[in-house]
C-alpha cells in the first residue's frame, strides 16, 4: 500500500512541478543569476576573490548550500496539501522529499562540477558528493520540522519565507569563515548552514581547510529536527483521525 501511494505521489509531484508550471525550472536558476550578479559586482571592485581565481565559482559554492536548504525545506513544508488522509501523509511526504532532493542533488553536481571544469579548478568529486548529502540531510530535517509547524500554524510558512533571506548574510557566502575573527566566527559556526558552505568550499579548493566545519553538528541538527518533526506530525495526524471519528 505504501509503495502504491509513494509512486502515485511521485507522479503527482513531478507533474505538478514541471508539466503545468514552468516556474519549477526557473526557480533552479536563482543561484546562477545571483552568483553571476555578485561576481560581476565583485570584479569591478576587487582584483581577485578571497580564494581561487573565479568570483563566480566562489559565490556559487556559498550560495548553493543556502539556496538548496531554503528551497527544498520550503517545498517539503508545503506537503500539507495531502493532510486530508492520515493513511497517506507518510507516502506523500516521502515522495516530496525524494523528488525535491533528487532534483537538488543532480542540479548541485552538474552545476558545481561543470563550473569547476570551465574555471579549470581541481575538485574532489567525493567531497562534493559528501557535502551535497549533508546539505540535503539538513534540508530534509528542517523541511519536516517546518511541515509540522505549518500544519499546526499556517502563518509559520510566511514567517519562514522572510526568515530565510538573511541566511545569505550569516552563512559565510561573502567571506571565508576561517578568516573571520572572534567572536563573529563563533557566532557564524552556530549556524549549521555555514558548516555546509565550509565543507563545499573545501571540496573545491584543496588549500582551503575544512577543520572548522563539523559534519557531526550538521547531522545532529538534521536528525534532531527530523525526529521532532515526524513525532509532531504523527501526533497531529492521530489527533485529527480521532477528531473525525468522534464527529462521525
Amino acid at each position: 500500500m505504501f509503495r502504491y501511494y509513494f509512486l502515485r505521489f511521485i507522479f503527482v509531484e513531478v507533474s505538478a512541478r514541471f508539466r503545468n508550471d514552468t516556474s519549477g525550472y526557473f526557480a533552479l536558476l536563482e543561484p546562477v543569476w545571483l552568483a553571476t550578479f555578485l561576481a560581476i559586482g565583485a570584479m569591478s571592485v576587487f582584483p581577485a576573490p578571497p580564494i581561487g581565481t573565479s568570483f563566480f565559482l566562489f559565490f556559487l559554492t556559498g550560495i548553493l548550500p543556502v539556496f538548496t536548504i531554503s528551497f527544498v525545506s520550503t517545498m517539503i513544508c508545503r506537503t500539507r496539501v495531502f493532510m486530508e488522509s492520515e493513511k497517506t501523509w507518510v507516502a506523500a511526504l516521502s515522495a516530496r522529499v525524494f523528488v525535491n532532493c533528487a532534483i537538488a542533488f543532480i542540479f548541485i553536481q552538474v552545476l558545481i562540477l561543470g563550473t569547476a571544469v570551465v574555471a579549470m579548478q581541481p575538485v574532489s568529486i567525493e567531497q562534493v558528493f559528501a557535502a551535497t548529502l549533508l546539505i540535503l540531510a539538513l534540508s530534509i530535517g528542517i523541511g519536516v520540522f517546518l511541515f509540522a509547524l505549518v500544519s499546526a500554524l499556517p502563518i509559520v510558512e510566511n514567517i519562514w519565507g522572510l526568515f530565510t533571506r538573511p541566511f545569505i548574510l550569516i552563512s559565510g557566502v561573502f567571506t571565508l569563515v576561517p578568516d573571520v575573527s572572534d567572536p563573529f566566527q563563533g557566532w557564524l559556526l552556530l549556524n549549521p548552514i555555514a558548516h555546509t558552505v565550509i565543507i563545499m568550499r573545501a571540496a573545491i579548493y584543496p588549500f582551503q581547510t575544512g577543520d572548522l566545519a563539523s559534519p557531526l553538528f550538521v547531522m545532529t541538527v538534521s536528525v534532531s529536527t527530523l525526529l521532532v518533526g515526524t513525532s509532531a506530525l504523527a501526533i497531529l495526524f492521530n489527533a485529527s483521525s480521532v477528531s473525525r471519528r468522534i464527529r462521525l
